[in-house]
């Protein structure tokens, strides 16, 4: 890199609450403290997608992303918000969100932007569900307490476990278990939908002949063994207990 100030912007599923904070995504941390170490004229922007709650306040300076897609706990049918505290980079994310138009006389573009904008209609569908977002977090957690407390103990079925100070939001329940196959086949043929984790992207097409670096293929391991169970906010306690039955049964 040459002594010019550049800006380099990382994308990340999640990020450490604080630099002494070292559970949450450590290698990444490392990477971060080594490279504002290394070039100190680099200004370096983290862009994170947070799906946990965190109880403590987030103090790293950068970008906080949240999606409001369809199947996220509130939704306007596409779209979300940037967060910051900085000022210059909401009014960059702003400019490139709105097509990077910059002038009010006629279209002229200074640089290459997306009509990425989140319009008023959606924008009042999203503040609505922002006022039945407490009662959706609390059906999500007794989605997670329900599914914990009945399958604790059924074959070797185990939970993602919390960090003391990090809360889940329970959005998207999900169970591992090494014979993931037998159960989502189960599960699938007897009309429970349920499907793998996210495939790991090195495993996509576009990417087959990109490089993959690790040392155990964590990722894989993940892919092969977790599965997410319906959870929704709509679902009742006579199907979560039907969920709960047709996996005993599927792994007796």
């Amino acid at each position: 890199m040459s002594n010019k100030e550049k800006t380099l912007v990382i994308l990340t599923p999640a990020f450490p609450a604080n630099e002494s904070e070292v559970n949450w995504v450590h290698s990444l941390q490392l990477l971060l403290n080594s490279m504002k170490g290394s070039f100190p004229h680099v200004k370096i922007s983290v862009i994170s997608f947070i799906y946990p709650n965190a109880n403590t306040a987030y103090e790293w300076k950068g970008v906080n992303v949240f999606s409001f897609n369809g199947n996220k706990i509130i939704s306007t049918g596409g779209g979300g918000v940037i967060v910051t505290d900085d000022e210059q980079l909401a009014k960059k994310a702003k400019h490139l969100t709105t097509t990077a138009k910059a002038s009010v006389d006629e279209y002229y573009h200074d640089e290459v932007g997306y009509n990425y904008r989140l319009v008023n209609v959606l924008a009042a569908i999203g503040v609505a569900q922002m006022e039945l977002l407490p009662s959706f977090i609390k059906r999500k957690q007794e989605c997670v307490s329900f599914y914990k407390k009945n399958l604790t103990g059924v074959a070797d079925i185990r939970f993602q476990q919390e960090l003391p100070d990090v809360q889940t939001n329970g959005w998207l329940f999900t169970i591992q278990t090494d014979q993931q196959k037998k159960l989502l086949d189960h599960l699938n043929k007897n009309k429970i939908l349920s499907r793998r984790f996210w495939m790991p992207m090195n495993k996509l097409p576009m990417y087959a002949g990109c490089e993959y670096v690790q040392k155990k293929d964590n990722a894989d391991y993940i892919y092969n063994t977790c599965l997410s169970i319906p959870s929704s906010t709509g679902i009742t306690d006579e199907e979560l207990e039907i969920v709960v039955r047709e996996i005993k049964t599927a792994l007796s």
